[in-house]
């Protein structure tokens, strides 16, 4: 069975959905619908055989015979850049993929990811992020130790294997930055349209009752075979309905504490490797 040899690793909310659809469109590389399979970080350290070979089954060219030729398959899962909640996900890729294995990572201005993120987990109706953003920061803030996430990941296969771009310039000429990505991965320019996915519209939460509820680890298994089964569509229907609205939250210094301080250490480091001389985060200048 085929293992995935190039992985975009995120960081969640900063633009991973957008480009993995447009690098897919790549002859050379092919990557399953799911985008996200998060075999490395969800399943812990030592996942089943089972487990391991329903994963590869994804991306064998017997999964979509087209594939056979693609010189690249793409895991899209962000979790992956989560190395301090998931230390294990390093050493497992290393164990588990071929010798010549790359990784994209997206950066995005540390605040305004945060805030993205939140409107987004708030959003899905069997996430467990708390609705008071207090409460929410640790979750929330782990995803922008970019630079120890970064490291953690150039220490097993070194810097040539991992290309780091910024949401901001992928935001502003998405085209461009696929195109750098292809070249750097020693193949054929394309052209490519620009894809605009996850673009946040009206989201709405749970509420308060089903946040409750749903903090009792029995009845959120149960609620998450219920969805999955025929009784599925009445029940988002029934969400829709008892919903109400979720709006991106106001994040400051203050509200972070002592917790700012590595934010902006992790951020600037991050940004000194950028091949962008402009770049930089307004959060970090206020």
């Amino acid at each position: 069975m085929s293992c995935p040899n190039l992985f975009l690793i995120g960081a969640h909310k900063a633009g991973t959905t957008s480009l993995y659809e447009m690098l897919v469109r790549h002859r050379s590389i092919w990557g399953p619908d799911l985008k996200e399979p998060g075999f490395f970080s969800l399943l812990g350290a030592d996942p089943s055989v089972a487990a391991r070979d329903e994963y590869l089954s994804r991306y064998s060219p017997s999964a979509c015979p087209s594939s056979k030729d693609a010189r690249y398959r793409i895991d899209g899962s962000t979790s992956y850049s989560q190395t301090v909640r998931y230390p294990w996900v390093v050493p497992s890729i290393s164990r588990l993929a071929p010798g010549d294995v790359r990784f994209v990572y997206l950066v995005r201005d540390p605040i305004e990811r945060m805030r993205s993120g939140y409107l987004q987990l708030r959003s899905e109706p069997r996430n467990d992020l708390p609705a008071d953003i207090d409460r929410a920061i640790d979750r929330l803030i782990e995803p922008t130790w970019y630079r120890t996430h970064y490291d953690s990941f150039v220490s097993t296969f070194g810097a040539q294997s991992v290309f780091v771009a910024s949401f901001e310039r992928f935001s502003a000429n998405p085209a461009q930055v696929a195109s750098n990505i292809v070249r750097w991965l020693d193949l054929p320019d394309f052209d490519v349209e620009a894809v605009h996915a996850n673009e946040a519209g009206l989201r709405r939460q749970n509420p308060a009752f089903v946040d409750r509820l749903l903090g009792h680890e029995p009845i959120r298994r149960a609620c998450n075979e219920l969805v999955d089964s025929p009784l599925g569509p009445p029940l988002k229907q029934l969400h829709r309905l008892v919903s109400r609205p979720v709006e991106k939250p106001e994040l400051t210094r203050e509200m972070l504490g002592p917790r700012w301080h590595r934010l902006a250490e992790e951020a600037h480091a991050m940004l000194s490797l950028l091949d962008e001389p402009t770049a930089h985060w307004p959060s970090l200048q206020k």
